[in-house]
This record gives C-alpha cells, sequence and structure tokens, in this order.
C-alpha cells in the first residue's frame, strides 16, 4: 500500500512543475498574441491567497505583459512578444517558504491569409 502512495507522489511531484510551466508559456503566448493583434501592449495581473490566522497563511501571484514588436496595421502581418511570471509564499506554525519565481516567454506572429 505504502508503494502505491509513493507512486502517486512521485507522479505528482514531477508532474505539477511541468504543467504550471506550461501554464506560463501558454499566457506568454496569450500576451504575444493579443498585442501582435492589436497593436498595443496587453497586460494581465492575478493574485490569491488564503489565511487561518497569523501563523498559517499563503499567497501568491502571476503578472503578464505583451508588447507589439512589428505592426503595420489591419490585416498586416504582424509580431508580439510576451512574457509572464510567477511566484508564490507561505508560512505553517511559524516555518515559512518561498516558491522560485517560475517565467515564461512566447513570440507570436499573425499573417492575414485573404482579404479581411
Amino acid at each position: 500500500m505504502a508503494c502505491y502512495y509513493l507512486l502517486i507522489f512521485c507522479i505528482v511531484a514531477e508532474g505539477l512543475p511541468r504543467y504550471r510551466r506550461q501554464g506560463l508559456g501558454q499566457s506568454a503566448m496569450e500576451q504575444s498574441l493579443n498585442s501582435a493583434r492589436t497593436g498595443s501592449w496587453s497586460h494581465n495581473i492575478q493574485a490569491s491567497g488564503s489565511m487561518n490566522n497569523f501563523k498559517n497563511y499563503q499567497y501568491g501571484g502571476q503578472i503578464g505583459v505583451g508588447i507589439p514588436v512589428y505592426n503595420r496595421g489591419y490585416n498586416k502581418p504582424s509580431v508580439g512578444l510576451g512574457a509572464a511570471m510567477s511566484g508564490g509564499y507561505a508560512r505553517y506554525n511559524g516555518q515559512r517558504s518561498a516558491a522560485k519565481p517560475e517565467w515564461g516567454v512566447g513570440v507570436g506572429v499573425k499573417i492575414p491569409f485573404g482579404r479581411g
């Protein structure tokens, strides 16, 4: 039975950080495609947290920014660059822990086909 719990722990411990990095990459790509499509910078800020008392709490956040690199106007090719970063902090019964900041970058290219 203990072997099953160890196997589940290993799968979760290996899979979750990889999933989180993919999420940041997706956020960065979304920001870059947004800025490539609109021709203006875009941003996204998220924060969350919880608290039981002053010894037990956690909080974290994510920020993403996209900027247009090349944009010639409507129905023309354009390029955007995006980046996202997240981090967190927790305290449990006086023990503190902080997650290493994670980040992702993306480049979005919009190439229109036909007339629109």
